[in-house]
Parts: structure tokens; sequence; C-alpha cells
């Protein structure tokens, strides 16, 4: 008996949403709070991948500080100072090329399941757009891989889960 195996294709659960590098970042977070995605994907005039923006760019990192030093928090490239207010404000008109990861660890639509969680894991990215030929065709995020589990067991997730009142 042969098993077709579990495609990148078949995995992204909608079409990429993406964004241009020179839209602001006030307009990036309204599409990802309207469209409730986790991730923008950064393309070009010819619909070439260029780069990611994620949820977690609009969050606190660790600052890149040179050996020995104590790593400092930072929001969207900025150190916090007791600025946060400021910066936020400030990314109202930021452009998302100034923002966005690249170069774009991606998977082919035709690489296996396999494929998707090695360069997934090897990269630590909770994000991985899919494409043919530099175009992305769709994104995997690890809330599509938890989907994944539930539906191989035959359950149907619901859209929203709404709580008891």
């Amino acid at each position: 008996m042969t098993t077709t195996a579990l495609k990148a294709k078949d995995i992204a659960a909608r079409p990429p949403v993406t964004v241009r590098g020179d839209a602001t970042l006030e307009e990036a977070a309204l599409l990802m709070l309207q469209l409730e995605v986790g991730s923008l994907l950064v393309v070009d005039d010819r619909n070439h991948l260029v780069g990611i923006l994620t949820d977690a760019d609009f969050g606190v990192v660790a600052a890149p500080v040179s050996g020995g030093e104590t790593p400092e928090p930072q929001v969207l490239g900025n150190r916090l100072t007791g600025q946060a207010e400021r910066i936020y404000r400030a990314a109202r008109t930021r452009r998302v090329r100034d923002v966005m990861s690249a170069p774009v660890v991606t998977v082919e639509a035709d690489d296996d399941i396999e494929t998707v969680l090695g360069r997934m894991f090897a990269s630590h990215i909770r994000h991985i757009p899919v494409v043919t030929r530099h175009c992305p065709v769709g994104v995997i995020s690890t809330r599509d891989l938890l989907q994944l589990v539930f539906a191989k067991r035959g359950g149907r997730v619901p859209a929203r889960i709404e709580e008891d009142q």
C-alpha cells in the first residue's frame, strides 16, 4: 500500500496575505487584525517574496549586543528606554520594509511535511511561506500544524470557540 506524503501546499490553510514594503506599519497592523493573521508576506511589484512581517515583530525582543553585554529589550528595532509609547506612535508612519525579516526561510509547494517542520525548527520560526517560483502561494503557521493534528483525528475545528456564558 502506498501513501501520499503530505505536502506544504496541503497544509497551508488559506491563501497568503501580502503587503508591499512601502506600506506603513499601521496599515500592516490593521490588515493583520482585520484578517486575523499572524503574518504578512512582503512582495515586490512582480509578486516575488522579499520579506515577512509577523506579529512577533510588534513585540519585545532582545536587542543584539556585543559579546559579554547584557541584552536590552527593543521594540520595532528601537531600544526601550522608557519610550515605548513614542516608539509605537512613530511606528504608524514607519515602512514595513524597515522592520520585515529578510531573507525569508521558505518551502516549495511540493515539499513534504518533514521539510516544512525541519526548516521551521532549524530557523526557530512560527510562520513559513510556501512559494512557487519565488511567488507566495500560501503560508504555514504553527496554528495550521495544530489544526492538522486535530483534523487527522477526524474532528472539525470550529472557526471560533465561544466561551460558555
